[in-house]
């Protein structure tokens, strides 16, 4: 099929005739006791902003037709969440590479180095903490510590209240990167290990980001199937 999926027009034919290749079509046009009734069911699409704006502009512009086929009653849009994640990365670039500032600050800070030189002094590289053989315990009680020592948490909030030579703003500020590059990194696995109740959860947290850093159209869309999947789809849909 080669449709323009840019355009509204474009996005009907496309969903038509993927429809058409399973033998459904308009029921009213054409009589034939075979083809599959779909008048109880949705068909599920998902692709990126732009096809979710085409789809919604075909809802709006079609609700007047005489009947649930005409009406597209059947479509239902789900964002594509690779989509979701590139909107992501984007929003990041936007908050800690692209201003001109972010690029002269000196925020590198090896957490698990830095912690592992406190367990031990001898102990000057990742490297020679693994020849030690740590037990499991032992790595998870170092990466709880560095759960909450580097990363940005409501605390943060009194600290800046502080004075500036009472607090190191270059520390708190990797306390922040940690914070948003460790959401990113949780929307990613929980997309790879299928985790839908924890990808909506993620969800919650990037819709503010979004609305943050001006992706205003993202944060709509995603507010408006989060409502739509929880408080307007009947139990059968979610």
């Amino acid at each position: 099929m080669e449709f323009v999926n840019s355009t509204v027009s474009g996005n009907i034919q496309a969903i038509t005739g993927l429809l058409s290749q399973v033998g459904i079509h308009d029921p009213n046009d054409k009589d034939d006791v075979e083809m599959p009734d779909i008048s109880d069911y949705v068909v599920l699409f998902h692709r990126d902003l732009g096809t979710a704006e085409c789809i919604h502009a075909i809802l709006q512009h079609w609700a007047v037709e005489d009947s649930p086929w005409n009406c597209c009653q059947y479509v239902i849009f789900v964002p594509g969440l690779f989509h979701l994640e590139m909107a992501a990365a984007d929003a990041l670039w936007h908050v800690f590479i692209h201003p001109m500032a972010a690029r002269h600050d000196d925020i590198r800070l090896d957490c698990w180095q830095s912690e592992v030189a406190n367990l031990d002094l001898r102990l000057t590289s990742l490297e020679a903490f693994a020849d030690t053989k740590p037990m499991f315990t032992q790595l998870k009680d170092v990466a709880t510590i560095i759960a909450h020592k580097y990363i940005a948490s409501n605390a943060l909030k009194r600290v800046c209240r502080k004075p500036g030579l009472q607090h190191d703003m270059q520390f708190e500020n990797v306390l922040i990167i940690n914070k948003y590059m460790l959401l990113y990194e949780e929307l990613t696995h929980v997309m790879n290990s299928s985790d839908i109740g924890q990808a909506e959860l993620c969800i919650v947290a990037w819709i503010l980001v979004f609305k943050a850093t001006g992706k205003h159209k993202y944060a709509a869309y995603m507010t408006e199937f989060l409502l739509n999947v929880h408080f307007m789809y009947p139990v059968g849909l979610w």
